[in-house]
């Protein structure tokens, strides 16, 4: 992860958060790529990666449908803070892929095409 010029982040979404999955991988990358040691509270993560990176988030929930998403989105700020702390990375945009059961995932691809050249800039 240190190595990668960019990071790209699919996470499917359980009622209004990450999956388990997703939240132990997030805990694990807070002492791997990061270090201990920041102010004002010692020992919160600090990257050990100087050079700021970039990273999108793909979220995918089956129900929730997009304009729902705001009563229920806990996941973009964890990922947001998280990335920010762990891997020295800003996250520049996010696609939530909601309702995805009922309307499938074709009518995101265009907005997904877009994130990522969004990432390549």
């Amino acid at each position: 992860m240190r190595d990668a010029d960019a990071y790209i982040f699919g996470v499917p979404i359980f009622e209004g958060t990450v999956n388990a999955v997703t939240k132990t991988f997030l805990e694990r990358i807070c002492w791997t790529p990061a270090r201990p040691g920041r102010w004002p509270v010692r020992g919160c993560p600090e990257p050990r990666v100087s050079h700021r990176k970039r990273a999108i988030a793909i979220l995918s929930s089956g129900l929730i449908i997009p304009l729902l998403r705001r009563f229920c989105d806990d996941a973009t700020p964890l990922l947001k803070s998280t990335i920010g702390d762990s891997l020295n990375a800003k996250l520049v945009g996010t696609l939530y892929a909601g309702g995805v059961e009922k309307v499938g995932m074709d009518r995101y691809l265009t907005s997904a095409q877009k994130l990522g050249r969004k990432l390549a800039r």
